[in-house]
């Protein structure tokens, strides 16, 4: 999981609906002289919701492969695999409703053009996020794109007729820009998000299930029927803490 790595903030063990606060606009700091007054300034908030979604995977095997070597183990991974590039797809670019609403669908995410992205393009999506004040955790901050995209970066050159690629290291992880910077086929097409990740939070309602049916059908074939459930959800708390670059 792409988004584990970048540093989103997971709840677990949930079994009610999340209503978290979210701070909207700051109050005002003044100097106050001997005799002067100090004028009141209100903070606003809103307030940021999460409710279970259920991801599910089902698979059908025969009941000797189940008991044959350590298929059990490698079914559980898979299921597991599977379930976890679900769910790095749906906290990027998740459309809400029956799944979690993503990141890059949030409102109030920053955007900007990467046609022809070079160095100053991906400077200037740092410095968006470092004019709203949205840096909460600088370890948290990194990029996350396609492999066709950090292919393109990294044989981009910051300098003409120098060894300075935009993206410096290994094409999965590497970094960009004094930040670190990860390349997944979860991230749609010709984008790019930046932002400081430690402002997600991933909701785990439970464990992964594992759930088994033999069915009367399921029984007289030999046919076990194994079913992978994880309800989760998806929420961003400060969304001028993140860009979307697209286009590129």
């Amino acid at each position: 999981s792409i988004v584990d790595r970048l540093g989103v903030q997971r709840l677990t063990d949930l079994r009610d609906d999340v209503a978290i606060p979210r701070q909207l606009t700051d109050a005002t700091m003044t100097w106050l002289s001997p005799s002067g007054s100090a004028t009141p300034s209100d903070m606003s908030f809103g307030q940021v919701s999460a409710t279970p979604k259920s991801g599910v995977v089902i698979a059908e095997l025969s009941e000797q492969l189940l008991r044959q070597s350590s298929a059990d183990r490698i079914i559980e991974s898979a299921l597991a695999a599977v379930l976890a590039v679900g769910r790095d797809a749906a906290a990027i670019s998740g459309a809400g409703g029956v799944e979690p609403l993503g990141i890059l669908n949030t409102p109030g995410i920053g955007t900007a053009s990467g046609t022809s992205i070079a160095y100053s393009g991906l400077v200037g999506v740092q410095k968006t996020v470092a004019d709203a004040n949205a840096i909460l955790n600088p370890q948290a901050l990194g990029y996350a794109t396609t492999p066709t995209v950090a292919e393109l970066l990294k044989t981009r050159q910051r300098f003409t007729s120098t060894d300075s690629p935009l993206w410096r290291g290994a094409l999965h992880d590497g970094e960009v820009e004094g930040v670190r910077a990860v390349s997944s086929k979860q991230v749609p097409s010709a984008t790019l998000l930046y932002g400081d990740w430690s402002t997600v939070y991933i909701g785990e309602w439970g464990p992964l299930m594992l759930s088994v049916d033999r069915g009367a059908t399921r029984f007289n074939q030999a046919i076990v029927g194994i079913r992978a459930l994880w309800m989760v959800d998806v929420f961003v708390t400060a969304p001028t803490g993140f860009v979307k670059v697209t286009s590129i």
